[in-house]
């Protein structure tokens, strides 16, 4: 389980709340994601990442939850997205973040 973490911002960002987490991933690390601002966003993210590390922990013998496709889908940044890949809860960035050029044909 993965906690959500509140923190103060610095400097122009002194007035806000931002929020991240620090989930155990399978093969032990410990990143910090870092989910932006608002409570309830952060919370819903938190979830999702940790329905995601329970399908690696199962070895991919289970799918992640419709809500969790649905947030990476429609809803997850694209720096979260970016470090789920590099961590490798997920195989590929969603569609909407794919390279425009690479979609074009020639």
């Amino acid at each position: 389980m993965a906690s959500l973490q509140k923190y103060k911002g610095k400097g122009r960002d002194s007035g806000k709340t931002f929020y991240r987490i620090q989930p155990l991933l399978p093969d032990g690390r410990r990143p910090t994601i870092r989910l932006g601002t608002g409570s309830k966003r952060a919370d819903t993210a938190r979830r999702a990442i940790e329905d995601l590390i329970d399908v690696q922990k199962a070895g991919h013998e289970i799918e992640a939850s419709a809500k969790t496709k649905a947030w990476l889908a429609e809803t997850a940044d694209q720096s979260i997205c970016q470090t789920l890949l590099n961590y490798e809860l997920i195989d590929a960035l969603p569609i909407r973040y794919s390279d425009s050029q690479s979609n074009t044909l020639t």
